[in-house]
């Protein structure tokens, strides 16, 4: 057994330990590598007296600390200062991360997807949530949007390089992908300052965010998970379960 899936296996046990991961995505988070989607280059915070406290840590300078980081159940900081870093690789800003395993897990949970459903991400950053989804779902029922296109960019080579070749669109998030309408749930793993107008729209017509319905005609967005809270934005009388789950979290 290699490093990596030493380490691989050690995080998906930590997170069925601590009940954070559901039987559903196990065989997702234990066969998907974590390092393959961690660029060479991150970030550590490190106190300085003065200037940037976020420093480069380079694979290369590293490999087995950058290892170790790819599977603790931290954030790992992908890119600062929205790629301009000083001229010593320094950052003030994180502006990327890959999130920490137990977040992924419980907002993988939290969006109740099932086989056969389709699903819009909001946020690619390093591909991983979108190579989760797509190992249980398929490649082709996912659509993931990033509006850095050098970080959608990274991303799509790497999800090809894993044989999951997710459609990386980049764009602006909150327009959504109406080009792939309609979704049956919808993650968001970006910061956000509220919930975009369309996840919450009453209206049935091919919007960006449009969802497959899931109970009468017209019925709304009708779950979104906040931070992991589910929130119901609008109610409805349907018995079929929710039809579209937002998540949002720190990166």
């Amino acid at each position: 057994m290699s490093t990596a899936e030493a380490l691989r296996l050690a995080m998906v046990a930590g997170l069925l330990e601590r009940g954070e991961l559901s039987p559903a995505w196990r065989p997702a988070l234990e066969q998907v590598p974590r390092h393959a989607f961690i660029p060479d280059r991150v970030w550590v915070h490190e106190e300085q007296a003065h200037g940037p406290d976020l420093m480069p840590l380079d694979r290369d300078q590293d490999p087995q600390r950058w290892l170790e980081m790819s599977y603790a159940n931290d954030p790992v900081f992908t890119q600062v200062d929205d790629g301009q870093p000083d001229e010593h690789g320094r950052g003030r800003e994180v502006t990327s991360s890959a999130s920490m395993p137990a977040v992924v897990a419980q907002m993988l949970d939290a969006l109740r997807a099932e086989p056969g459903m389709h699903v819009l991400e909001i946020g690619t950053g390093t591909g991983y949530n979108a190579a989760l989804v797509a190992h249980r779902l398929g490649a082709d029922h996912v659509v993931s949007v990033e509006v850095d296109d050098a970080v959608a960019e990274q991303a799509r080579q790497r999800l090809t390089a894993q044989r999951l070749p997710v459609r990386v669109v980049t764009g602006d998030g909150t327009l959504g992908w109406p080009q792939a309408a309609p979704y049956d749930r919808v993650l968001a793993t970006v910061a956000a300052r509220q919930i975009p107008y369309a996840c919450g729209s009453a209206r049935p017509d091919p919007a960006a965010w449009s969802c497959s319905p899931g109970g009468p005609s017209g019925t709304p967005v009708r779950c979104c998970a906040w931070r992991l809270a589910p929130i119901i934005l609008a109610g409805g009388a349907s018995s079929a379960p929710p039809h579209s789950c937002c998540c949002a979290s720190s990166g």
